[in-house]
């Protein structure tokens, strides 16, 4: 029954159209996708799934013989029981080996009686580990170990969860070719070079282990990976250079495989340059270029290297070209080069030009406004170039609105790429939105754990400290304040109930001056086009805490009211102090509503009035200016009401009255903010159903722009061929002209010629004429001697 189940299932795999997986059995894709696009055999063992598939289809030259059918599963078993027992002291009894790895990265250069002590202390570890879990690790049975076999069966499923990604196949070639250099130390078997193997390839390596929680996961996102490393972008090599010089394989996205080797210099600049379409052909080109800038006694070993190389890559049939198809197919789907240079790839549709658009702002300009930020002296300077950003910022996100996800994809490269610490939220927030729209989580996985790590622990934990250091910003939190307030007085007994309620007043007059400060920023922006309802929302909250704070000062006073009232002569003094220190705060709370009162006089004073294109701006702006004027006539009754309560509290009168009051003020408040919340709601409803109908019409005004550029293409193509006909007809009149030119020089002379003839003909008409004459006469003289011939004649006879 089993044989024929098989056959079932074979027969169904045979006849399904789907394309057949390269990875077979062993493949460990989850994605829904592949499945739909690749068919898998059904799960046999390992010498059922080859004959399998040589009956469907795969023609070979020769059959396979017996003999290599019954060795080939022993080799292979060989090779992983050598493989697990050459890395059976690098095991460790959890996933946290960062300082393993840090030390093991310092150690690789130290004598062999070192590592021979450092690996019997792994051995230990390893052994106390395994009798603690009661697992006994056979050589025999050395493939079967839980997350301790780094063998080739389980490394590929290793590299997937830790990194997100699966690996090429020339990435493992190269192992093997480090291996066959070095065997013990595969990593550094090119350290004549300066290159070591970096990244996934520890996994290869015994150093790091299938990850249990998933904070190790997440932590492995980051392994070895430099500032100006993209999510695209993954370091596999690394050079001992100064300039931070490091290879990797770019992914457009992490379901495809590496479409190039890149490299970068991290200490110089943010440009990766593509070198090769696997690592073979990077290294090729990297030894190439070392072998003319090296020295006589460096090129010997060098150009043994580059031989071994081009050994092992003709013997497996490795290409080392520099330029390939798919290098060249991918580069004509680039949509746009970005800072870094290697370019960006979205699925675009070039009919309808849907999926990309270009930016804003050109890259000179980007990068302006981006020095500016950085370079900025104060925090109005830094504000002032923050305007231009968020113009293209929000131009961005319009085009991501409407499908040109690459826009957001470009501008976010941009942003990380230039690697100034106070665009990287707006960078993160550009990608969110391109790799959420584009299918691509895992790389905005990896870059909000980039970011995360950058800004803690300012260095790669795992890579040995090698990431360059990133700058961390200062951030304040006015919550800072009253934690404090809370933690003095748990630690100092000695404050009293007063002193409590008076800090958390100044607190709060703080909190409400930074309120004021921004609504009088707000009010003075002239730029504000969109209504929100953030502001109402946070004003609410606002309200909410003034009601518990107020009924706090209650409980505080009536408290203070049940404290005995006698006192002694040093009490006296100390009373004496504090009631200072409560005119102090309390002259301090009448300068703050005294500075809101003249911020409000000035505001009203010097509101100017915009006089905009359209009169729907005009009356949405003069409304926010009013809501704006009610926020401060608020805030304002809130400060006064909190220095009614501060002297109610000093006074120790009518404390609990006064307090109910202000509680009852209070929640008329934020009556009247829950209609303005509402009314705001509204509003915000109505310029959504605005925006969708500028939305139809910016769609249309596409339509009618792309039929115009059709449109004007064909009249260029008319234009061209009307001048194609006008330069052939003034060629023509230019050859007839020459041609008449020829004949009229030929009449000239034809008519010259005729002359010369007449002339000539009117001499020899004279001379005729003249011969005519003498004729006649010698006629005339013929016959009168004729005649008298015949007379004579006559007379004689």
């Amino acid at each position: 029954m089993s044989s024929d189940n098989e056959d079932t299932q074979f027969q169904v795999y045979k006849d399904d159209p789907r394309i057949p997986c390269q990875y077979g059995v062993k493949c460990y894709q989850k994605n829904p996708q592949h499945h739909s696009k690749y068919k898998h055999p059904p799960k046999r063992d390992m010498m059922k799934q080859k004959a399998e598939k040589t009956i469907t289809g795969i023609k070979r030259k020769k059959p396979i013989k017996e003999d290599k059918k019954k060795k080939s599963p022993k080799k292979k078993l060989q090779k992983i029981h050598e493989f697990c027992e050459r890395h059976l002291h690098d095991i460790s009894p959890s996933p946290e080996r960062n300082d393993n790895i840090r030390n093991s990265d310092e150690d690789e250069d130290k004598n062999f009686n070192e590592k021979t002590e450092a690996s019997d202390k792994n051995a230990t570890i390893v052994q106390t580990s395994l009798n603690q879990s009661n697992h006994s690790l056979e050589p025999d049975k050395c493939s079967i170990a839980a997350n301790i076999s780094t063998s080739n069966v389980n490394v590929e499923r290793i590299i997937k969860d830790l990194f997100l990604v699966e690996m090429p196949v020339d990435f493992f070639q190269f192992y093997e070719f480090c291996k066959s250099l070095s065997k013990n130390n595969p990593l550094m078997a090119c350290k004549s070079i300066c290159l070591k193997l970096v990244g996934p390839y520890d996994i290869l390596d015994g150093k790091i282990k299938s990850a249990d929680s998933i904070n190790d996961k997440e932590k492995y996102l980051v392994h070895w990976r430099y500032y100006y490393d993209p999510p695209e972008f993954q370091t596999i090599i690394k050079f001992d250079d100064k300039d931070g010089l490091h290879f990797g394989y770019w992914r457009d996205s992490v379901n495809e495989k590496p479409v190039f080797v890149a490299k970068n210099r991290a200490n110089i600049d943010c440009i990766f340059e593509s070198v090769a379409e696997n690592i073979f052909g990077a290294v090729d080109a990297y030894l190439q270029d070392k072998v003319k800038s090296a020295n006589p006694f460096e090129k010997t070993g060098i150009m043994r290297l580059h031989f071994q190389l081009k050994n092992f890559a003709k013997q497996h049939k490795i290409t080392l070209e520099k330029n390939t198809v798919n290098m060249r197919s991918r580069e004509r789907q680039v949509v746009a080069r970005t800072f870094h240079k290697a370019g960006i790839v979205v699925p675009y549709d070039k009919k309808t030009q849907l999926g990309y658009r270009d930016l804003a702002a050109t890259d000179n300009d980007l990068q302006k406004i981006l020095k500016q930020i950085e370079e900025a002296g104060t925090s109005d300077e830094r504000k002032t170039s923050f305007v231009k950003l968020d113009e293209i910022v929000r131009l961005a996100t319009i085009a991501a609105d409407e499908c040109d996800f690459g826009t957001c994809l470009e501008l976010g490269h941009d942003l990380f790429s230039n690697g100034g610490v106070h665009v990287q939220s707006t960078a993160l927030q550009m990608l969110s939105i391109a790799y959420t729209h584009l299918q691509r989580q895992e790389l905005l996985q990896i870059f909000k754990k980039e970011r995360e790590m950058s800004n803690l622990n300012r260095s790669d934990p795992t890579a040995g400290g090698d990431a360059p250091v990133v700058e961390k910003t200062d951030c304040v939190d006015d919550a800072i304040s009253l934690s404090t307030i809370e933690l003095k007085c748990s630690k100092d007994e000695t404050t009293t109930v007063e002193e409590v309620a008076v800090s958390t007043l100044n607190v709060q007059a703080e909190c409400l001056e930074a309120t004021n400060d921004s609504l009088g920023e707000e009010i003075a922006d002239p730029n504000i086009t969109e209504i929100t309802h953030v502001a109402t929302e946070d004003a609410v909250i606002f309200i909410d805490a003034q009601e518990s704070e107020a009924k706090s000062l209650t409980a505080i006073a009536l408290q203070s009211e049940e404290t005995p009232k006698s006192k002694s002569a040093n009490e006296e003094k100390a009373d004496n102090s504090k009631l200072s220190e409560r005119d102090d705060n309390a002259t301090r709370i009448s300068s703050l509503e005294a500075k809101v009162r003249v911020r409000k006089s000035v505001e009203t004073t010097n509101y100017p009035e915009r006089n905009e294109s359209s009169q729907l701006d005009n009356e949405k702006r003069t409304k926010e200016r009013d809501d704006y004027r009610k926020k401060l006539e608020e805030t304002e009754t809130k400060l006064a009401a909190l220095q009614v309560s501060y002297e109610a509290i000093t006074n120790h009168d009518d404390v609990k009255d006064t307090l109910q009051q202000s509680v009852e003020q209070l929640r008329g408040q934020l009556a009247q903010t829950a209609l303005m919340y509402e009314e705001r709601n509204r509003v915000a409803t109505n310029q959504e159903s605005q925006i969708n109908a500028l939305n139809n019409q910016v769609t249309s005004l596409k339509e009618v722009v792309s039929i115009t550029r059709d449109l004007l293409q064909i009249r260029n193509m008319e234009v061209k061929q009307l001048q194609a006909e006008v330069d052939n007809m003034e060629k023509k009149i230019s050859e007839e002209r020459e041609r008449h030119n020829v004949m009229i020089s030929k009449m000239d002379a034809a008519m010259r010629l005729n002359a010369d003839l007449k002339k000539e003909y009117e001499t020899q008409l004279s001379l005729f004429q003249s011969l005519r004459e003498k004729y006649g006469e010698k006629i005339s003289l013929l016959s009168a001697e004729k005649r008298a011939l015949e007379t004579a004649t006559s007379a004689s006879e």
